[in-house]
């Protein structure tokens, strides 16, 4: 690789790494926190096969384990430790509708999300507002091409291939920090985790009926347990909980 080729390279992943995350450059106004997060009520069980055949894709429901309430009172009791904000936790049921469609454009919230968060916040006398949303991962790895690679939100990541055999849970997000009385977004910053599993059991030639209840549970915990460390960290990034 040339020289030339070495510096467009660097920037660009300066650029990238740019939007993916940027710090509070501004004092918040006002000192009252609303925190809202809009995941899928259902996780994504993904399995890339061997062929296309063997490809699939569903969402399966997991018994007594609900993420909006987990990533909402996580992210509230961080900022809440500061001592330098008031935190009002939302908890709401999940939005399908704005799933898929983006939450900013310009440094602006799209009107839809507007509408959205405008809603929730009626009332509360919120100066600014922590939204976490689900995002994509690549599980390709630079080395496979196509929709199957990438999976949004949290759940299960299966790659069959031959003799090769991974089950990965994981969870994706965006987080930003938007004042809530122009809808700008002031910050922003990307969190995931990937995590592989020995333990998880899908027939997954059955689809939606081939997830056992053992792996279920084994979702439900590695979800617990890891998602509340990358949100903490997530929030720090943002500037909310002291210096990165």
């Amino acid at each position: 690789m040339s020289i030339r080729n070495i510096f467009v390279l660097l920037i660009l992943t300066i650029l990238f790494a740019g939007c993916a995350n940027r710090h509070i450059s501004e004092p918040l106004k006002g000192n009252r926190i609303a925190v809202i997060s809009n995941f899928r009520d259902k996780a994504l069980f993904q399995r890339a096969g061997t062929t296309t055949a063997d490809n699939i894709s569903f969402y399966r429901g997991i018994p007594k384990f609900r993420i909006n309430p987990l990533v909402v009172t996580s992210v509230a009791n961080d900022i809440y430790k500061n001592r330098t904000h008031r935190v009002i936790p939302i908890y709401h049921h999940t939005n399908h509708d704005l799933l898929t469609l983006d939450v900013s454009r310009q440094h602006r919230v799209t009107p839809e999300y507007h509408a959205y968060l405008s809603q929730l916040i009626a009332g509360k006398n919120i100066d600014s507002i922590v939204l976490i949303v689900p995002d994509t991962m690549d599980f390709g790895d630079g080395q496979y091409d196509g929709a199957i690679w990438s999976a949004a939100g949290y759940g299960l990541f299966n790659h069959d291939f031959v003799f090769i055999h991974t089950n990965k849970i994981f969870t994706a997000y965006m987080a930003y920090v938007i004042d809530a009385h122009t809808y700008r977004v002031i910050a922003r910053s990307r969190g995931e985790f990937e995590k592989r599993t020995h333990d998880a059991d899908i027939a997954w030639h059955k689809g939606y009926s081939g997830v056992t209840a053992k792996t279920l549970r084994v979702v439900k915990s590695v979800i617990k347990k890891e998602l509340p460390a990358v949100l903490k960290i997530t929030i720090r990034k943002l500037g909310l909980t002291g210096s990165e």
